[in-house]
């Protein structure tokens, strides 16, 4: 039997597992953040992808200057080229948001490199990224990490 005391803990664990679970909408100025996530790496890999879309809806061009995580040594933007079978990664060094237009960063196009992991990329766990704009500031982001062979976050 459950003491009453533990049923404040009780429903609050229950209330993250299920917050974890769904994928995250970040508003920061006249952007909207969504869907972050990243494949799960084996041990001993030393770069991962994440992915999410930005939708700006302002009146102003909002530039992507750069972005950081605990768990990389080094972050960059990529955007993945060139033919099948013959693919290349191309750095980015800003993305620029079109005032009324949603960038995607997804597999085989746009992305972010994690690079110099501190070690794999678990599935189910979250790791923090920070992307630093122009105009919005920093906005970190709670990225989810989904198995290896997923198509994207969740939900």
């Amino acid at each position: 039997m459950i003491s009453r005391r533990l049923y404040p803990l009780c429903a609050m664990v229950i209330s993250l597992t299920a917050t974890a679970a769904q994928p995250q909408v970040v508003k920061a100025d006249d952007l909207t953040i969504s869907a972050a996530w990243s494949h799960a790496t084996a041990a001993g890999t030393t770069s991962g992808a994440v992915y999410f879309t930005i939708e700006n809806a302002g009146k102003q061009l909002e530039t992507l200057l750069r972005a950081s995580s605990p768990v990389a040594g080094e972050v960059i933007f990529h955007r993945t080229t060139g033919p099948a079978g013959a693919l290349q990664m191309e750095q980015l060094w800003t993305i620029d948001l079109v005032p009324g237009r949603t960038v995607k960063f997804e597999p085989g196009a746009r992305h972010v490199m994690l690079n110099d992991l501190t070690g794999p990329l678990m599935a189910g766990t979250v790791v923090p990224i920070t992307l630093q704009f122009q105009h919005a500031g920093a906005v970190t982001l709670q990225v989810q990490v989904v198995p290896a062979g997923a198509d994207g976050p969740p939900g």
